[in-house]
């Protein structure tokens, strides 16, 4: 890098000079497809500036988001790792949870055991203690009964877990 001055002595800094980039053709598949994502961004930064309280735009926002195309690019974005899920209102949330039931623990014909679980949108979530002393929490999704709109487009559920109030994991 250099240094020198302009006609009124402000100093000028050569910058290095940049990495070598492979220049895309805008013909391509790969070019379209970063055209494609510009545009939506160009889409999103208007958006930003509307009022979006509105009912009917709550609404159209809600169907964005539950959108299973929606869902894929967010998908891809997050590099083949699941998005988190469709975001649900404070009232969508709390009717989950107000038709949360209870399962008794209960010891099968063939053996089985089945510990005891809270079931809140069809995933049933098991505490118990192990014979080795553990106090082990389980999350089963498979029960068939989970809502579309609570799953990604790969079928899991997104999962935060919290012990003590810290969150240790989203998955």
């Amino acid at each position: 890098m250099s240094v020198t001055t302009d006609s009124t002595g402000q100093e000028i800094t050569d910058a290095p000079p940049l990495p070598e980039q492979e220049v895309q053709s805008c013909r391509s598949e790969e070019g379209k497809t970063v055209g494609l994502v510009d545009a939506i961004i160009g889409i999103m930064r208007f958006l930003c500036e509307r009022d979006m309280t509105p009912a009917p735009v709550q609404d159209a926002l809600s169907d964005l988001f539950q959108d299973k195309d929606f869902k894929a690019v967010q998908d891809a974005w997050q590099g083949g790792h699941p998005a988190p899920g469709t975001p649900l209102t404070t009232e969508q949330a709390r009717a989950y949870d107000a038709s949360a039931y209870f399962e008794a623990p209960e010891v099968h014909a063939d053996g089985t055991y089945a510990p005891p679980a809270l079931v809140n949108a069809g995933i049933a979530v098991a505490l118990y203690l192990t014979p080795e002393g553990f106090v082990r929490v389980s999350a089963s999704t498979d029960t068939g009964d989970v809502p579309e709109e609570l799953e990604r487009t790969d079928s899991t559920v997104p999962m935060e877990i919290t012990v003590n109030g810290d969150t240790v994991a989203r998955l």
